[in-house]
């Protein structure tokens, strides 16, 4: 949190999350000194972290040299993350032969991408395209101002709602495009503070997406699979099933979320 928040006061939003990250992998890596666990970084781990630098880099260079340019749809593209990311991957298929080697297995590992995204892109884009139409025929609006109706009490409920849209859509972005215009003329309605209740509800909806099921399955099959498929000279017990993680997860961060969204949705309330 502490790194997310530095890197949007420092640089905005954009490279927030991957700059803000950097604390977190910097603290691991000095636990692991003192622990005296640290395996000593080799060429295989300056190789496997060049897309890491790559995307960064490429993200706060473009942001820089761009800065006096105009706003435009190209300045918006060449600092999306979206677009370096793409060339991270490109990066990691390219770069070298220990990571993707090539056009060598290009096919496969398209397919093999095609295949996670599909649970969550679709789902992704179709609340994203719905919390559009929301917005552009005033329904979110309308939403909001039927809800303000509620009275003080919803600034409690606020954040369960959106909490709810990110479970159910599986992405912040999602959650935010369906909702927060409704949250924003509910806030207002009420005479309340738009930016608190959208801050609020930006927080849970983004908390709750770890509860999809679409991230629980696209976590364990980037986790947990590899690491069963991989071989060494001793024979690896077998991994958990898909169930068995989804229930040693869900019922931890479903308490989580219960505690931060009662929190946070007081604290709006006292706010107000």
């Amino acid at each position: 949190n502490a790194g997310i928040l530095v890197a949007n006061l420092l640089m905005g939003t954009p490279p927030a999350g991957i700059v803000g990250s950097l604390l977190v992998l910097a603290a691991h890596l000095v636990a692991f000194r003192i622990g005296g666990s640290l395996v000593p970084a080799g060429r295989a781990v300056r190789v496997a972290l060049l897309p890491y630098a790559v995307l960064t880099l490429g993200l706060l260079a473009a942001r820089a040299l761009s800065s006096p340019m105009e706003a435009s749809l190209l300045k918006r593209a060449i600092t999306s993350g979206g677009v370096w990311l793409v060339v991270a991957c490109l990066v990691a298929q390219y770069g070298s032969a220990s990571l993707g080697g090539g056009t060598s297995g290009l096919r496969a590992r398209a397919a093999l991408a095609y295949r996670s995204w599909i649970p969550v892109g679709i789902a992704t884009g179709g609340f994203t395209i719905l919390g559009a139409l929301l917005a552009a025929t005033g329904m979110g609006r309308e939403l909001g101002a039927a809800l303000a109706g509620i009275g003080a009490g919803y600034l409690v409920l606020g954040p369960v709602v959106n909490g709810l849209a990110g479970f159910i859509s599986g992405s912040n972005t999602a959650a935010n495009s369906m909702l927060a215009a409704t949250q924003a003329q509910a806030a207002a309605s009420m005479g309340s503070s738009v930016l608190q209740i959208v801050a609020v509800s930006n927080v849970t909806a983004s908390m709750a997406t770890m509860l999809a099921p679409s991230r629980i399955l696209l976590a364990y099959e980037m986790a947990v699979v590899p690491a069963a498929a991989a071989t060494g000279p001793a024979p690896e017990p077998a991994p958990p099933s898909e169930g068995e993680v989804t229930a040693w997860i869900a019922p931890r961060l479903g308490i989580l979320l219960a505690v931060v969204c009662t929190l946070l949705g007081v604290v709006t309330w006292v706010i107000h």
